[in-house]
Parts: structure tokens; sequence; C-alpha cells
């Protein structure tokens, strides 16, 4: 399964997802975006996603690991992260952008959305 589709997937199995764009995929849910695929950016042609991160998580991740996790560019100072998915992610980092990506959308959605639990990839 290529990259998109894998992060599509994990995307729309939330309420309510939609997406806009060709080639950047953006992904919302009720107009408030908590996502976006690209295949590459200006100065790194490495797909990544970047995501809304609760306070605090983008400063922690990056330190953790700056080769996958990266300040993006327009949304950094509203805490959003990237993570770079190439070389393609290991099962176990699938693991964690599904939750990295489940936790972006609570962090927009209606409330009476976030209330059920997420399906599992």
């Amino acid at each position: 399964m290529d990259l998109l589709a894998r992060v599509r997937r994990i995307c729309h199995s939330l309420p309510e997802v939609t997406e806009r764009g060709d080639d950047t995929i953006a992904f919302s849910v009720h107009g408030r975006g908590f996502a976006v695929f690209w295949p590459d950016w200006f100065s790194d042609p490495r797909p990544s996603v970047w995501c809304k991160a609760p306070p605090g998580v983008q400063e922690e991740l990056i330190e953790a690991d700056p080769e996958r996790f990266f300040r993006p560019a327009w949304h950094s100072r509203f805490g959003w992260i990237g993570v770079r998915l190439e070389p393609p992610p290991a099962p176990d980092d699938w693991s964690e952008l599904t939750a990295m990506l489940e936790t972006a959308y609570r962090l927009v959605a209606p409330k009476k959305l976030t209330r059920q639990p997420p399906p599992r990839e």
C-alpha cells in the first residue's frame, strides 16, 4: 500500500473527515484542518505528514528524533509537527502515526464526535 493510501485510510477511519487537494492532501473535520499529506516539500523531497499536536509535543518529538520529526513551515507556530515518511515507517511507527493523527483529529473535532473511540487500522 502506498503512503498516501495508508494515511488516507487512517484519517478516513475517523468520523466525518473530509479531504481536499490533488497532490497535497489536507484532512479536516467540520472545516477544521488536522493533518496534511505532502508527497514532497520544496527543501525536502521526502513525503511527510503534518498534523496538529498538543502543546509541548512538537519540541519533545523533534528533540527525541530530529531525523524523523520537524517543524513544518507555516504551521509550526501553531504547534503542528511534521513526520517524515521516508524511509517508510516500521509497523510500530505506523501505530505511533495513527495515534498522532487520532490526537490531531480530537484537538479540532466537535466533542460529540470525539466521544466514540476511533476504529483501529
